[in-house]
């Protein structure tokens, strides 16, 4: 995985320092033990020795110590930056600026990065919220967000930009509700939002 500089200092740092406050806990949960099947990788981000660009790579863990972990290189890697695919490598906790747990069925825990990437690679972001009428009050919640590819990558929306949506959402369907469409009592329906992640901010008003 490879980001410009001053694009992933912008755009991806905030998911990084997320990344890096969580990964004790990560740490914690593999040192305690996984279930058959399931994995856990750590990011590290290497320097190729003679070119000196910076490629992001994944580690697939095997063993943790006091100060980092030990596992081998699980991605096809672009650069040459001394190692291939396969390798045995050391990283130091410092080191890891992203966690990811995955299941034997593919479900993942963690990624924030990854899916930062995969949110600015495809720009523009359906985000999804659940519509409820209560009474006279429409309850919204924040259900998934996904990129261009169907990819998920709820976790990614910051709080003001969720609360912001929501507001947004409950303005759209209060409008509905004036207008005479009908939402059954207690039963939630489900509308999305266009979010551009580039901007930071939402397109329109656009729903279903």
């Amino acid at each position: 995985m490879r980001a410009n500089a001053k694009v992933k200092f912008e755009y991806f740092e905030p998911y990084i320092q997320k990344m890096k406050v969580s990964y004790p806990q990560a740490k914690q949960k593999f040192m305690a033990g996984l279930l058959k099947g399931d994995r856990f990788l750590v990011m590290k981000t290497f320097l190729a020795p003679l070119s000196g660009i910076t490629e992001d790579v994944f580690v697939r863990v095997f063993k943790a110590n006091e100060n980092g972990i030990t596992g081998v290189i699980c991605n096809k890697l672009i650069n040459n930056i001394g190692y291939l695919e396969g390798d045995t490598v050391d990283v130091l906790d410092k080191e890891v600026i992203n966690w990811l747990f995955l299941d034997k069925e593919g479900n993942e825990e963690g990624n924030l990065y990854g899916k930062a990437m995969d949110a600015y690679r495809s720009k523009i972001l359906c985000v999804i919220f659940g519509v409820t009428r209560m009474g006279k009050e429409m309850i919204i919640e924040l259900t998934e967000v996904y990129d261009n590819k169907e990819q998920s990558v709820l976790g990614i929306l910051s709080d003001n930009d969720i609360a912001s949506g929501k507001k947004m959402m409950k303005k759209l369907q209060e409008d509905k509700l004036k207008s005479g469409v009908q939402y059954e009592e207690g039963k939630t329906y489900y509308s999305y939002l266009v979010y551009d992640f580039i901007e930071k901010k939402y397109r329109d008003l656009t729903g279903n």
